[in-house]
């Protein structure tokens, strides 16, 4: 997966820059810029014939910066799940609007220090599907513009690879 492709706000991503779980050079960094703002990669897509529910994972470790926040959001609401890349445990989910659907997020152990993040959601339809990986720089949820946390960067890094949509 090639993250340059995806949006970027307020972060740079650099490809091949880190041991990847399989032992190659693979992992891409997120490095955050120093802006007060959002610091995150997304994407979206129409999944009119997608299958429900869908899971999401990705491998992450912490390199400077120790919490990762995933925002899916569809037609049918919002999901998120803020992991601590230190301790490798959830540390909070849900759904963000209250609308149909539901999320379930687990963690398991990777090689070489990542955290394989897993996000089960069933959004309840067909439509449109947006992802979002964020840094932040707590361990809550904050709703802040509706999906990402709002800090001050100060050009701390993570490692991400091979994010899956099934």
């Amino acid at each position: 997966i090639n993250f340059a492709a995806w949006g970027q706000f307020n972060v740079t991503t650099t490809a091949n820059a880190a041991l990847a779980p399989d032992g190659t050079t693979t992992a891409f960094s997120l490095a955050e810029g120093t802006a007060t703002d959002r610091h995150m990669i997304n994407r979206s897509q129409s999944i009119g014939g997608f299958s429900y529910p869908s899971t999401f994972s990705i491998y992450a470790k912490p390199g400077t910066r120790r919490y990762l926040t995933i925002y899916f959001n569809s037609d049918t609401g919002k999901w998120y799940a803020v992991t601590d890349l230190q301790t490798g445990a959830i540390s909070v989910s849900g759904n963000d609007t209250g609308g149909t659907g539901s999320v379930s997020a687990s963690t398991a152990a990777g090689a070489n220090g990542y955290t394989k993040i897993i996000m089960n959601v069933d959004v309840g339809g067909g439509g449109n599907l947006g992802w979002e990986i964020s840094m932040s720089n707590v361990a809550t949820f904050t709703k802040d513009l509706g999906t990402s946390p709002i800090y001050t960067g100060t050009s701390q890094l993570i490692y991400l690879w091979r994010p899956k949509l099934t």
